[in-house]
């Protein structure tokens, strides 16, 4: 059986002045500093990681172009402590409440507390709910209806292990790229030897010396990198939209290498959050080229976004 990695490197939103950030997902907002930005990027983004358990925390930076950078966390792997200078961050319980703190050097300590604001994600469409307070600058909120912007992850739902697996991602969309992805992987590919729970082969495991659920330090696992047919023990190299474009044959979108042993869909959908993921026209199982490969949507439409997935062929290419 053939298994597909639904990984949303990128979401864009078209809108009708060209390529902008979507205000649904990817803002905060304080009246004293005006907007923050949840961005995605590898490097230096807003970043979430779940467990198996719904639990997780949230990396990286968020920016206000009044106070610069906003650290989620003193670095390394969650959950955080919160108990000294060198174990801080930001922490989501099993149930989606959001606990911990955030530091930015001009405003200080950004706490996430029940008592504070009740910050929430919830756990069945990543949405983020409630407030976070500074004693500097007051309330940032993550959500309003005018005007409309709410902070969302695509690190959630996670589904069951045995149903498909867990899901990581980074919050947000926006026209940089980075993001994690959330996988609905089957059990079988078609490869041989034997097979682990998420039908990664164990051959392939122990080469790497990893298990499924090995984490480089990158929110996405062993399983899912398998799938992208990447190298499991090495941090950023997960797939990801690099570029994106108008061109005279329509809107294209650049990936960083694929591999010739996978096949690759385009899909896309007007909204962020709701509604099917329809199958871009001409762009359907592409084989990857060991080099990096271009999708093109030759009627877009505005506003639309895009994901792609990635899938083991049955048999090979």
């Amino acid at each position: 059986m053939m298994r597909r990695y639904i990984y949303s490197a990128l979401a864009l939103g078209i809108a009708s002045t060209g390529l902008s950030a979507s205000d649904v997902d990817n803002y905060l907002w304080n009246e004293s500093i005006s907007w923050v930005s949840a961005r995605v990027q590898e490097t230096d983004g807003f970043k979430v990681t779940t467990e198996v358990d719904g639990s997780g925390w949230i990396s990286g930076y968020m920016w206000s172009d009044s106070i610069g950078w906003i650290e989620l966390s003193s670095g390394g792997t969650g959950p955080f402590a919160n108990n000294s200078l060198e174990n801080w961050g930001v922490n989501i319980s099993t149930t989606g409440e959001v606990s911990g703190y955030a530091w930015n050097e001009q405003i200080g300590w950004i706490e996430f507390s029940s008592e504070y604001g009740s910050p929430a994600v919830s756990t069945t469409d990543g949405s983020f709910t409630g407030y976070a307070w500074n004693e500097q600058i007051g309330w940032i909120s993550f959500e309003n209806s005018n005007p409309t912007y709410q902070l969302a992850t695509d690190a959630y739902p996670i589904e069951d292990p045995g149903d498909g697996g867990s899901g990581s991602g980074s919050g947000g969309s926006g026209s940089g790229s980075g993001g994690s992805g959330s996988g609905d992987g089957g059990s079988g590919d078609g490869g041989s030897g034997s097979q682990t729970p998420m039908g990664t082969p164990q051959e392939w495991l122990d080469f790497w010396g990893v298990t499924e659920y090995y984490d480089a330090g990158d929110g996405v696992y062993a399983w899912q990198k398998y799938i992208m047919d990447v190298p499991p023990i090495f941090p950023g190299n997960a797939l990801q939209i690099h570029d994106h474009m108008f061109t005279p044959n329509g809107f294209e979108l650049m990936t960083f290498v694929t591999s010739p042993y996978r096949i690759y869909t385009l899909q896309r959908r007007s909204d962020l959050m709701e509604g099917d993921w329809v199958d871009v026209e001409g762009q359907v199982d592409v084989p990857g080229t060991g080099f990096p490969t271009f999708f093109l949507d030759a009627n877009p439409s505005s506003p639309m976004f895009y994901r792609l997935v990635v899938e083991v062929p049955e048999g090979g290419i």
